[in-house]
């Protein structure tokens, strides 16, 4: 993919992060906005999904998907969903906006070290580094010592499960961007379409079970106008949000989409959090959001750092592995067509996250091919 999509991805994750922030930022003035937000939002997801849909049939875009494709349709839904749906549930149980966007940031190490993981690939000093600062920060951010003063006051509250929900929201925007990545040659429209029917059925079940508290309908039933104000609102808001979310997280890498998304909410949430909820940030927490965003950096540098340091030897053990597997059992050689296609998303992620260049990885599955055919002239 050309620098120039990729800039212009980096400016749709940027515009996506702001889209979000606002979204959670409006989740946490229900109570004084008097609004159903949740049974708004999803609203507006159902009418957009349908206006999707009606496009897409328009476009011929269903025959254009391989079948294939369709699993990473469904989990870009899927994880989008779940992604914004813990994201304000965090807040709405007492998260501090900018706090939850800080654990957030978690993604970035979690899907780096799974990449590392499942390659077989040996942790770097900057990858520990980074998964030390992120689990110092994210302490130092959730513990109640360090909360504000309004969040201490608010007991009834369990704090801690709103932190709980902020970083099961950020491993999930990690499937979000893996997903989406693995979706470049899928119309986003149809990206976007699964994105915003999964995400409005989701806020529609969880706000008549009650799993929520949310606004009243009664105010925008007894203001028509009202009502059609706040719906157009929420629709535009979330046409912008999935949609420069959608292209920016299939033109830009993984780690660069996540990177900037998490820097731009966290700054957001922090902003909103003191002039808005008029919540004092005392200096543990800002440390502890800064060491966060450390570890955010020290994954970036390790990414350019192994993108430039695939060595000599490790082909040549690659060749070697190659070499020992033609002397294994044939069922052994059968067993490695069944670990294919995980070897191909480990690799995928290791390439987007970890910093192992998908070109060196295929580099090492020529030669690995180029051994296995000598070996079978000489036999």
């Amino acid at each position: 993919m050309s620098s120039g999509s990729e800039t212009r991805g980096m400016a749709m994750m940027a515009v996506a992060a702001a889209c979000t922030s606002s979204c959670t930022i409006l989740c946490s003035l229900v109570s004084q906005l008097q609004i159903p937000y949740y049974r708004l939002s999803g609203a507006a997801e159902l009418l957009l999904a349908f206006g999707l849909m009606v496009t897409i049939f328009a476009k011929g875009e269903i025959s254009k998907v391989q079948p294939h494709q369709w699993k990473w349709i469904l989990l870009r839904g899927a994880f989008g969903s779940a992604t914004a749906l813990l994201g304000w549930i965090a807040v709405a149980v007492g998260a501090p906006v900018g706090d939850a966007s800080a654990l957030g940031s978690v993604n970035v190490v979690v899907a780096a070290l799974l990449g590392r993981v499942f390659l077989g690939e040996p942790l770097r000093f900057l990858h520990i580094l980074a998964l030390v600062s992120s689990v110092v920060g994210a302490f130092i951010v959730s513990r109640p010592g360090a909360a504000t003063e309004d969040v201490q006051q608010t007991l009834a509250h369990p704090v801690w499960l709103g932190y709980s929900f902020a970083l099961a929201a950020g491993i999930c925007s990690g499937g979000l961007f893996i997903a989406s990545r693995k979706s470049q040659d899928i119309s986003p429209l149809l990206m976007s379409f699964s994105v915003s029917f999964q995400e409005g059925i989701c806020l529609w079940t969880v706000a008549t079970f009650g799993l929520v508290e949310d606004g009243p309908l009664e105010p925008l039933i007894a203001s028509p106008y009202l009502g059609m104000a706040w719906m157009t609102v929420f629709v535009m808001i979330f046409l912008v949000t999935i949609g420069s979310m959608t292209v920016g997280a299939q033109e830009c890498p993984a780690l660069a989409s996540s990177a900037i998304y998490t820097s731009m909410s966290m700054s957001l949430g922090y902003v909103a959090q003191t002039l808005i909820h008029r919540q004092h940030l005392q200096p543990m927490k800002v440390a502890g959001a800064a060491l966060m965003l450390l570890a955010v950096v020290l994954i970036a540098a390790a990414r350019w750092w192994n993108a430039k340091a695939v060595s000599a030897r490790e082909l040549e053990e690659s060749l070697l592995d190659t070499a020992g597997q033609e002397a294994e059992a044939p069922e052994a050689i059968a067993g490695e067509a069944k670990s294919k296609q995980i070897a191909n998303l480990a690799s995928f992620i290791a390439a987007e996250f970890s910093g192992v260049e998908k070109q060196s990885v295929r580099q090492r599955r020529s030669l690995a091919a180029l051994a296995r055919d000598q070996i079978n002239i000489l036999a």
